[in-house]
């Protein structure tokens, strides 16, 4: 097929189309210059979402909206002060805390659902009841049990990562597939054999997803929690500073946020590669 005339079939008639000049060259750059296309898309993506960004601040008023550059200045003046790093850490403490908690728990408690269908039964109606129930409405309860401080945003970022990681869990081991547990049984694979060998990395695709879930569920429990009751923290930077109309500070703390979610999910991401490689090659494939 000729690279300047493509023939497509359109509703019952055949139309000629002439690709995109621009698209062509572009194309063309990408393979003269070995360019990955990903890295320039995201690349060309970012850059203009920033003049955007610059040209929305600079057509309205300070008090509604501020371009990147105000916003660099209001960030320099908070790292120079000490205040951005007091923040961050703040938030970062309890992430990893909660994080933590939720997938150890997470994977335990789906785990324990799988082995035993009594557990199963038991547990499910309140899983499918909390999980149900937004976190804003349990939050001011455990502010009220635990006050503000480290521990009531713990259990808010616990509470809501938790519940991807348990039923993913669950998902995970219930649809691995049966041919493959036979094969193995009829090899006279053991219990601890076929776990290792088959249960995982069947369930290990979910438990994976589970995780990229309550990274980012994690990251929102830590916003809302320090919107609740924090004295410090990202969220509580955002909520201070949209109190005081400090649109500039608000929207570092948001920048950080969104931030901290792209590089958090290319961890788990990166995880999942080592741990399971061949899911990399599954999607390559899939694409």
């Amino acid at each position: 097929m000729s690279i300047a005339k493509r023939w497509t079939k359109t509703k019952g008639t055949i139309a000629r189309t002439t690709p995109d000049p621009i698209v062509g060259v572009y194309q063309r750059a990408i393979q003269q210059y070995g360019l990955n296309k990903n890295r320039v898309d995201i690349a060309i993506s970012a850059i203009i979402g920033i003049i955007l960004w610059e040209f929305a601040g600079r057509a309205t008023p300070a008090i509604v909206f501020v371009g990147l550059s105000d916003t660099l200045i209001a960030w320099q003046g908070l790292i120079a002060s000490g205040e951005y790093w007091q923040h961050v850490i703040a938030s970062g403490r309890a992430f990893v805390v909660g994080y933590a908690a939720a997938v150890s728990i997470g994977l335990t408690v789906g785990l324990m659902m799988v082995l035993s269908e009594s557990i199963r039964t038991v547990v499910s109606p309140w899983i499918d009841a909390l999980y149900a129930t937004p976190r804003l409405a349990i939050a001011p309860l455990i502010l009220v049990w635990l006050g503000i401080g480290f521990n009531t945003k713990v259990v808010i970022i616990w509470l809501t990562a938790v519940f991807p990681m348990i039923i993913n869990t669950q998902t995970g081991f219930d649809n691995v597939d049966n041919s493959l547990k036979q094969v193995a049984r009829s090899f006279g694979a053991s219990q601890p054999r076929m776990f290792l060998t088959v249960l995982l990395p069947g369930a290990l695709p979910y438990i994976i997803a589970g995780a990229r879930l309550a990274t980012i569920r994690s990251i929102i429990g830590v916003v809302v929690a320090e919107f609740l009751g924090a004295r410090a923290g990202i969220g509580y930077l955002i909520f201070q500073s949209a109190g005081q109309f400090k649109i500039a500070e608000m929207l570092v703390g948001i920048v950080t946020v969104a931030g901290a979610g792209i590089v958090l999910v290319r961890v788990v991401y990166m995880i999942q590669y080592r741990a399971a490689p061949w899911l990399k090659y599954t999607e390559v494939e899939a694409e």
